[in-house]
């Protein structure tokens, strides 16, 4: 695995043999994790452990290649002797040391919303209503919809910064990243902005059949 984990950070290619561009590649590798992990998610309740693991893992290792893509900046090195010599150092590349971090934050936050299992969730029981006295259910899950709006809205700025960034004609910036970390990123954010969206409406589901339950009890009280 080692070897050609090398292969694939270093030289830019998943499959030496084949020569499969890692600007393919990655977007790819990255959409189909999250077909893996979310694809059997239709509703709010926690991720599968295993699933979260693999989700974790898994993206350490594709996002690994962005601690390659760097810019070279002028710096000064002290000789052992006293000299001092101007060279050129190397540090991230200034759009992956700003993008990525925001976007792992992003992540861990959604993950983190959906990995719940309270009064919330597990009071609905067959009928989709909160239990009584469920104030701090409600208030809860409105804070993590309001989170996963919050979320959604940076994951899509993110991703239109990244597209905007790309030197290349509009009508194929969707398909033609510029370079493998605009790739990643681009694909990144657009696997957390679905991610978001899913919660949000998972969460409005849940509140809404509350909310038309309670009423509806409410008009049957005499």
């Amino acid at each position: 695995m080692e070897p050609r984990l090398g292969t694939f950070r270093v030289l830019g290619f998943w499959h030496a043999s084949s020569s499969i561009s890692t600007i393919v590649t990655c977007p790819w590798i990255g959409f189909n994790f999250a077909a893996t992990v979310f694809g059997g998610c239709h509703k709010l309740e926690p991720l599968p452990a295993g699933k979260k693991a693999m989700w974790t893992r898994e993206m350490d290792c594709l996002l690994s290649v962005c601690d390659y893509i760097v810019e070279f900046y002028p710096s000064t090195q002290t000789l052992p002797d006293g000299t001092k010599v101007e060279v050129m150092a190397t540090r991230p590349r200034s759009d992956i040391y700003i993008n990525l971090p925001a976007l792992e934050k992003l992540d861990a936050m959604l993950i983190s919303a959906m990995m719940i299992r309270s009064c919330a969730t597990d009071g609905a029981g067959h009928s989709g209503q909160l239990p009584e006295g469920g104030v701090l259910a409600r208030k809860d899950l409105q804070q993590r919809r309001d989170c996963a709006n919050q979320i959604h809205k940076a994951a899509v700025a993110i991703n239109s910064g990244v597209l905007g960034d790309m030197e290349v004609p509009e009508s194929f910036t969707a398909v033609l990243p510029k370079d493998v970390g605009q790739a990643i990123l681009e694909s990144y954010s657009r696997v957390l902005e679905s991610l978001a969206f899913n919660i949000f409406s998972w969460i409005d589901d849940v509140l809404f059949v509350d909310r038309s339950i309670r009423k509806l009890n409410d008009n049957l009280k005499p």
